[in-house]
């Protein structure tokens, strides 16, 4: 009989916010380099996440590690007809992810698509979240239009981020994907993405900033400033290939050099 190997057990911080936003960060960015360093330790594990004698991997989460979530329309079809659709998807976002304990640090809703930048509490809180989202929005979508059945194309896809210049890589990328797009000129110009947070300090009840984020300043308007340059530079074509690589895959972000753990 075939034996699966099973991987030790990889204890990871609970994920944490400070309640002062303009005090000192050093601690938890030292903490966060600390997460960071026990997720490469998983990649560089060379089994599957989990048993390989199952039908479909399951998707591998990390407590307090952060993932790049997309979920696209079934056909590519859109998922947004109207503006209210927009407005709707983002009231149950915040409510599925605040009560199943799931952080989102930026988003962008695109016409048949979305990307999500978040950080689950809980091995299981992200499943369980997109899960609720995914649910009540088709459920709405389906009484709006008179339609019935799937809206999503297959599951979500999600990709772990274990490395600190790949999450910022990451979080641009959600951002400017309106603009690539070509849906609007200019990242502050689309409504429904979390670039205005970031840019010009827009209130956000969906938002919590990640300790990187605020890493970048001591100030919001220094934290704004340097986000608006870093936005300002064009990303790479490798930067654009190894993150689009990693949504169709569904592989670990980090640098190539290391292990890829293919998510499922």
């Amino acid at each position: 009989m075939r034996r699966s190997r099973v991987r030790p057990r990889t204890q990871s911080a609970v994920f944490e916010y400070p309640s002062d936003p303009g005090g000192s960060r050093r601690s938890e960015h030292v903490a966060y380099r600390a997460d960071f360093a026990r997720i490469r330790m998983l990649c560089e594990w060379s089994g599957p996440c989990v048993p390989c004698d199952v039908a479909r991997q399951r998707r591998c989460f990390v407590p307090g590690v952060s993932c790049h979530v997309t979920q696209r329309g079934n056909n590519r079809s859109p998922i947004f007809r109207v503006s209210s659709d927009y407005d709707v998807f983002l009231v149950l976002l915040r409510w599925s992810f605040e009560r199943l304990a799931v952080a989102v640090h930026a988003y962008a809703l695109m016409t048949n698509h979305v990307h999500l930048l978040v950080t689950p509490e809980e091995e299981t809180a992200l499943p369980r979240a997109m899960q609720a989202l995914g649910l009540r929005y088709v459920q709405y979508f389906n009484r709006r239009y008179s339609r019935s059945g799937g809206l999503w194309e297959g599951r979500y896809r999600s990709a772990l981020i274990h490395d600190e210049r790949y999450w910022m890589t990451c979080m641009r990328y959600v951002e400017l994907n309106p603009v690539r797009a070509r849906i609007a000129v200019s990242p502050e110009h689309h409504r429904w993405s979390s670039y205005a947070h970031h840019a010009f300090g827009k209130p956000d009840s969906i938002i919590r900033d990640h300790a990187l984020y605020l890493a970048l300043g001591r100030s919001p308007e220094a934290r704004e400033l340097a986000w608006r340059e870093i936005c300002d530079q064009k990303m790479t074509p490798e930067e654009l290939e190894h993150m689009r690589r990693s949504i169709r895959s569904g592989i670990v972000l980090g640098d190539p050099a290391h292990h890829e753990v293919e998510a499922g």
